[in-house]
């Protein structure tokens, strides 16, 4: 509900072709706040049309191919990054790190005070990465040299 309407409360619900079938043509029950709510239905309708006309899923797309190829030339050059998940922009770091998540502590703070923003968990050695579709490209090889650089320079997690 949260991207359909860019942060106005408004949701959407949607079936597969296979699911509506098995329900049989039968109605769901289903409520929100904000039912049937006019402004809602016009701020889901220019976000799907800012989305389709902007191109922002499939420019979505190339700027997750860039954030991979990235972080993956990232692990391979300094051999702190564990595991890189990932389903479009949204990337979970999985950091080589101590049992109490030091390094990526540090690297987390570090990352804030040079502008970056990520998420982590406390005591985890996971840093979620969650870029806007919007974001430029410029913006994210910035982050990239950014985080190379902060792995490179961060001593090793036995350390």
């Amino acid at each position: 509900g949260k991207g359909i309407g860019n942060g106005y409360p408004v949701s959407v619900a949607a079936f597969s072709a296979t699911a509506v079938e098995r329900l049989g043509g039968q109605p769901i029950r289903w409520a929100q706040s904000h039912q049937n709510d006019p402004l809602g239905a016009a701020v889901a309708l220019e976000v799907l049309r800012t989305l389709t006309e902007e191109r922002l899923i499939e420019r979505g797309k190339e700027m997750a191919d860039l954030l991979y190829s990235g972080l993956d030339d990232i692990r391979e050059k300094t051999g702190k990054i564990a595991a890189i998940r990932a389903r479009g922009l949204m990337v979970a770091l999985e950091l080589v790190d101590d049992g109490d998540a030091t390094s990526t502590t540090q690297t987390f703070h570090t990352l804030l005070e040079r502008g970056f923003i990520v998420a982590q968990r406390p005591g985890m050695n996971v840093l979620r990465i969650d870029p806007p579709l919007t974001i430029d490209r410029d913006d994210l090889e910035a982050f990239l040299e950014c985080l190379g650089t902060v792995l490179h320079e961060a001593p090793p997690p036995d350390a």
